[in-house]
């Protein structure tokens, strides 16, 4: 039998796409503190096909949603937001990194034609 591994966490490209709308579920959780990538925001995201997965905001993000819904992330949930992969140099490789905007909005923050 073949056997896949399964996860908790979004994956791009497979649970989100580019512009896909997604839904924040909760008020997240901090992860411990890590030496290398510091202390992060795990977040549930209420994804188009109904699933709900956990996401890891960057610092971006975090600061947009901030920006956007305010700093009590209990304010954040059932709030809607549209999701924009951008390919960047992480170390020495490019990956395909997740970032939330609000749902009207782009990454440089002007309003889009939904």
């Amino acid at each position: 039998m073949k056997v896949q591994k399964m996860s908790n966490f979004v994956e791009i490209g497979k649970d989100i796409k580019n512009g896909d709308v997604v839904t924040i579920e909760n008020e997240g959780e901090w992860t411990g503190e890590d030496a290398k990538y510091g202390n992060k925001l795990v977040i549930l995201l209420g994804l188009v096909n109904g699933e709900i997965k956990k996401a890891t905001l960057n610092n971006t993000t975090f600061n947009t949603l901030i920006d956007e819904f305010g700093d009590d992330t209990m304010d954040w949930i059932k709030q809607e937001v549209r999701v924009h992969i951008i390919q960047t140099k992480v170390g020495n490789d490019f990956k395909d990194v997740l970032y939330l905007t609000h749902p009207n909005k782009d990454l440089k923050g002007k309003e889009i034609n939904a």
